[in-house]
């Protein structure tokens, strides 16, 4: 019994010991494992806390750069967050945004925006945001085929999805599939009756497959039951006749839609616009002064336009603004135009206390620099005038800052490519038409300039600039049949025009004889002339071999200081009489006196005596003189433009070379000339592979900046025709015929094509 006893206590206390050290061990394994756990789960909370946190500091650093402007940082941070983020739509959707104001986005940021939006669709394929940028990012890039690749990837996921419908009809569109167009197009008008656009894409895919009028007219007949009302249905009409060149009756449709009470602002600005192109400007003026513009936001900009254009500044200033930077805009300017300075300050105050948005503060840059800063530099307001363009819809002031920037640089060809298209989108205003004519005339274009005046006339018969600009250019062509069309417009416009326009067309239209009659008679009977009139009527006898700019000179210094072009044309007259000798006395002499007495005045007389001694043999003499010039005026333009204007024979290479460098500096990297100027300066140096693949390269960056620039096509061309690239010359001289149709060397080459 002991022993039993003895036994079961031990094994009661075995027993016990063993629960006991289960227990334990449980209780361990519970705390280990709790313990594990809240620090595998604090590590895990900790690493989601962290990466929150540098989430919400991405966010402030970007919201931040945005805010200043600097969309640069913006779009490197975003960059580096979609890689951690890719289907956060927050951070896709600002670095849309921040695309869209960078600069050169297109050419700089299109492949690495490209990647970004792929690699967010790739994470996230309903992410529509991602794909409806990244379609339109392919079609920026010419790249239709990847752009409907994307698209009917999202429709896979969002068939219903109308606006990707649409982007993949203008990929459809690009790549020359009218049919499928078409299909989408229908889908669109069926899912989405109110989106008038579509009307017009419809028709417009109508007309490219060549349909017949009536089938087209059968085509918007149907249409009229799902339209909003009968004047959509009569402007639809207008423009199918417009499509088909049935003019009067599209005049007529435009004309009864206008007369209805109308409170659509896109119907009204479809009428606008067709009537304008139409050429029915008393129309739509009066039309416009009935629509009360307060009640409609859209339409105040266009009627502000017009006023600004019109020069009917107290009317412009008139017009409550509502806080419309484009219009605010366009009143400083009107107030500029007019004086009332005062005025004009305070416009300027109201704009810079607007809400800090990126089109206010650009505007308010760009207005800052013209109005303000008159020290600023032209590269300054052409950046400013460039971000106004990028980043706000109603920009057409900005264009002509652009354009006249550009030409004060120098830079011509890019100024006519930003006339050209004011041209289009403005088409009742004459000056675009005006400054093309006179920019195409000094680039030794006659007959586009021509071309150009006659569109100025169109628009206004009345225009005396034009008329003078057709004669101009009229004059300066070789052909018998224009001489005598000058000489015609002349006589029309002879009573019309001031003495001293009428003497200088006299200057250029008349024999010599005639010419000296009408100057002697002018001195005679002591017409007021302007100063400028007597030197570009001494310039014009010095060109033609007349025998009138000694008078003209003479009455020049006899009335007004002398002038560094007055020595120039004096020592050319000089020379011309074979007294070399003195003509180069009197260079010396002036230049001399001029500059101790006028030291402002340095530069001035002293690039009247190299441009004098260009003229003469003494070659050397001619090259210390700008290189003189070159090396103590560094930053002036005029400098590197004179020199680059000298005849190549009577301009060493090096010469040349550096200053191509300089207004490299000086223009910047959107400017044409110099990357024209250095194409050149390659090909006058070598011919071979490298040196043509390089000065194609140039001219190629030079066309994506300024279409417009003929003189880089012509070279462009020659290149093409070294290289062997036949297909390449003639869509060279198809691009140069549509700005200039009667280019000689295009014609020819086309013309050899045809045989």
């Amino acid at each position: 019994m002991i022993l039993y006893g003895s036994n079961t206590l031990t094994l009661f206390v075995m027993r016990n010991t063993i629960i006991e050290k289960s227990r334990r061990r449980l209780l361990v394994l519970t705390i280990g494992t709790l313990f594990v756990s809240l620090f595998g789960g604090g590590l895990f909370a900790l690493n989601q806390w962290q990466s929150d946190k540098q989430y919400q500091l991405m966010r402030r650093e970007v919201q931040m750069a945005m805010q200043q402007g600097r969309y640069d940082d913006a779009i490197e941070q975003l960059t580096h967050g979609l890689a951690f983020w890719p289907g956060d739509s927050l951070l896709l959707q600002d670095y849309v945004i921040a695309q869209k104001h960078v600069r050169d986005s297109a050419d700089q940021n299109l492949t690495l925006t490209i990647e970004v939006l792929s690699r967010s669709m790739q994470s996230n394929p309903h992410m529509q945001q991602a794909a409806e940028q990244l379609v339109s990012l392919h079609m920026v890039s010419g790249d239709a085929a990847q752009a409907l690749k994307v698209a009917d990837f999202a429709l896979e996921h969002d068939p219903d999805n109308t606006q990707m419908i649409k982007r993949r009809a203008l990929a459809y569109i690009r790549i020359g599939d009218f049919k499928q167009a078409i299909d989408d197009v229908d889908q669109c008008i069926v899912n989405l009756p109110t989106d008038y656009d579509l009307y017009l894409l419809r028709l417009y895919l109508a007309k490219l497959q060549n349909v017949g009028a009536p089938l087209m007219t059968e085509l918007v007949a149907s249409w009229r039951p799902h339209l909003q009302n009968e004047a959509w249905y009569q402007a639809l009409m207008g423009v199918n006749c417009r499509l088909n060149q049935l003019h009067e009756q599209a005049i007529s449709w435009f004309t009864q839609a206008a007369s209805q009470k109308l409170d659509d602002p896109r119907l009204i600005q479809l009428l606008i616009g067709q009537l304008d192109s139409l050429g029915q400007y008393q129309i739509v003026d009066g039309w416009l002064e009935t629509v009360d513009v307060q009640q409609m936001p859209t339409l105040l900009y266009d009627k502000a336009w017009r006023l600004w254009q019109n020069k009917s500044d107290q009317s412009l200033l008139k017009l409550e603004h509502q806080d419309q930077p484009a219009v605010m805009a366009l009143q400083i300017f009107a107030c500029k135009r007019t004086g009332q300075a005062q005025r004009g300050d305070h416009l300027l105050l109201r704009l810079a206390n607007l809400p800090s948005t990126t089109a206010n503060r650009n505007w308010l840059k760009l207005i800052h620099l013209l109005v303000n800063d008159v020290d600023s530099h032209p590269l300054q307001r052409i950046e400013a005038a460039r971000q106004v363009r990028m980043t706000c819809s109603n920009h057409d002031l900005a264009e002509v800052v652009l354009a006249q920037q550009y030409e004060k640089l120098g830079e011509q060809e890019a100024s006519l490519d930003v006339w050209r298209t004011l041209s289009n989108t403005t088409p009742r205003w004459t000056m675009p038409h005006l400054q093309q004519s006179r920019l195409l005339l000094e680039t030794d274009h006659p007959m586009a300039a021509a071309a150009a005046a006659r569109k100025a006339l169109a628009c206004d018969p009345r225009s005396i600039h034009a008329g003078v600009l057709l004669i101009e250019a009229l004059l300066r062509s070789d052909r018998e049949s224009t001489q005598q069309m000058a000489h015609s417009v002349f006589n029309d416009m002879a009573d019309s025009l001031s003495a001293d326009t009428r003497l200088l067309l006299q200057a250029r239209l008349f024999q010599p004889l005639e010419v000296r009659l009408s100057v002697d008679q002018a001195i005679d009977q002591r017409q007021v002339i302007t100063p400028e009139t007597w030197l570009e009527l001494a310039q014009i006898s010095l060109e033609r071999q007349g025998d009138w700019h000694d008078a003209c000179l003479a009455q020049f210094e006899q009335h007004h200081p002398i002038t560094p072009l007055w020595m120039l044309l004096k020592a050319k007259a000089l020379q011309n009489e074979g007294q070399d000798i003195a003509a180069r006395e009197l260079i010396n002499q002036t230049v001399q006196s001029q500059t101790l007495s006028q030291p402002e005045q340095v530069l001035s007389w002293q690039l009247a005596q190299a441009k004098y001694l260009t003229t003469t043999t003494d070659l050397l003499a001619s090259h210390i003189a700008w290189q003189h010039l070159l090396e103590k005026y560094p930053h002036t333009l005029s400098v590197c433009q004179a020199i680059l204007s000298l005849p190549r024979a009577q301009c060493q290479p090096q010469l040349r070379e550096q200053a191509v460098r300089q207004l490299k500096a000086l223009t910047g990297p959107y400017a044409i000339r110099w990357r024209y100027e250095q194409a050149a300066l390659m090909l006058d140096q070598s011919r071979d592979n490298t040196a043509l693949s390089q000065a194609t390269l140039l001219l190629h960056d030079a066309l994506k900046c300024s279409p417009s620039a003929m003189n880089c096509r012509v070279l462009l061309m020659q290149c093409l025709q070294m290289i062997g690239s036949e297909q390449g010359v003639l869509e060279q001289a198809h691009a140069i015929l549509n700005i200039d149709p009667y280019h000689p060397q295009a014609m020819e080459i086309l013309k050899q094509a045809r045989s």
